[in-house]
């Protein structure tokens, strides 16, 4: 199974900022993949018709333009056909470029700073000769977040820019409608959300995230790193709650982050309560008649931080029993979490050779598991088996809390 890498985490950061691009710097090869996965997890434009993105360097695809550099340009350097594409891209009226090296790129040796300095575009440019390539997306990720914050003239401080959301990033499962959902929940304790690193924000936002009071990391490997970079050199507070997945990891979510920034978190605990009494009514019905979910076997396939906030909420909340969780990196507070429980066999154990009652993963484990296994799936990350998506979903908040366990009971379905 193919998995996202640096490579794919760095285009998506870049390409995460609305009025952003990413200019990269290679063969086609690399752009189609990436201009195709970008625009379905963040689309920007109308059609996918390739007529209407026929221009150079973009080849029917509306995002990614790219050198597309061939076998002489790895001999001669890519400097000209580098700059002839930034002149173009720089006048399509975006407000920042990322110029990101392809794995093959990155080996001619091209210093692609002094390239770009020397065309002078209208804009700010981010460079991003190497990201680590073959390590994780989250890696990636940070470094061309880090770039792109390098990159930004300094901007006048605004004394209410609010805080920072980081580790966000279009590999979360409905990330834009789980911000939206996030920012009603602080905005009954009176708090702001001023600026998503990189997932919908513009480049002024991005900018501003040095002026804010606080940074709010969902997600060290996607964040961690940004954190620190902000704290370091802009005096920006981090605290770090994890993912606001279920009814209990929304409250101590809300909870550590008014903490963080004083004041009370009871406006928006209220409203989470007040749908997990609800819930928890039509549960106890609903388990009186199936003995369902207590009890059902899951499988597990997300990255740690998604894993662990999956783990607390169908394990230790809704009682059912994982038998394979697979995180695909080092995962110790997973670890440490079904240790714990008695549990820890279940960590790497194999995907697709444990009996379960349900799998929950992106569409490529899903689909797996339905052919392996015969099990029922619910898709927590892309790729996803669906063209589209009309109905808005979500895992955060206490909106994602119901969406999943909707999902779950509907999947499972009725024993009776």
């Amino acid at each position: 199974m193919i998995l996202p890498d640096a490579f794919t985490g760095a285009i998506l950061a870049a390409e995460g900022v609305r009025d952003g691009v990413v200019l990269l710097n290679g063969p086609t090869g690399c752009k189609f993949h990436h201009g195709a996965l970008t625009e379905a997890l963040f689309p920007r434009a109308g059609s996918v018709d390739p007529l209407c993105s026929s221009e150079l360097y973009y080849f029917g695809q509306p995002r990614v333009p790219c050198t597309y550099l061939q076998e002489e340009e790895y001999i001669s350097g890519s400097a000209s056909r580098l700059q002839e594409a930034l002149r173009f891209v720089g006048g399509k009226g975006h407000s920042l470029i990322t110029v990101i090296n392809s794995p093959g790129a990155a080996l001619i040796g091209d210093d692609l700073r002094r390239l770009v300095d020397e065309v002078r575009p209208p804009v700010p440019v981010a460079v991003v000769e190497g990201c680590g390539f073959s390590q994780s997306p989250g890696e990636g990720f940070q470094e061309c977040l880090v770039r792109m914050l390098e990159a930004l003239p300094p901007e006048m401080v605004e004394t209410t820019s609010g805080i920072n959301l980081l580790g966000v990033s279009m590999l979360d499962h409905g990330w834009d409608y789980g911000v939206s959902v996030l920012r009603d929940l602080l905005g009954l304790c009176k708090v702001r959300v001023g600026t998503v690193l990189s997932a919908g924000c513009t480049a002024r936002e991005l900018a501003l995230s040095r002026s804010a009071t606080l940074s709010v990391v969902m997600d060290e490997e996607f964040g961690g790193r940004v954190a620190k970079v902000l704290r370091n050199s802009f005096s920006v507070v981090r605290v770090s709650p994890g993912q606001p997945i279920g009814f209990r990891g929304t409250s101590n979510w809300l909870e550590q982050v008014c903490d963080a920034l004083g004041v009370d978190p009871s406006p928006a605990l209220e409203v989470v309560r007040k749908e997990e009494r609800r819930c928890a009514l039509l549960l106890a019905r609903h388990s009186s008649l199936t003995g369902l979910p207590k009890g059902a076997t899951f499988s597990l396939q997300a990255r740690p931080s998604v894993a662990l906030g999956l783990l607390e909420f169908l394990h230790g909340y809704l009682g059912m029993v994982p038998v394979c969780v697979d995180c695909h990196e080092k995962a110790p507070a997973v670890e440490g979490y079904l240790r714990e429980h008695g549990l820890e066999d279940v960590l790497g154990a194999s995907l697709f050779h444990q009996p379960c009652q349900l799998m929950m993963g992106d569409g490529n484990a899903v689909s797996m598991a339905r052919s392996a296994l015969g099990v029922p799936g619910i898709e927590i990350a892309p790729p996803y088996q669906r063209t589209s998506r009309i109905r808005r979903t979500t895992l955060w908040g206490h909106v994602g809390a119901v969406d999943l366990l909707d999902e779950v009971l509907l999947k499972l379905g009725d024993r009776w």
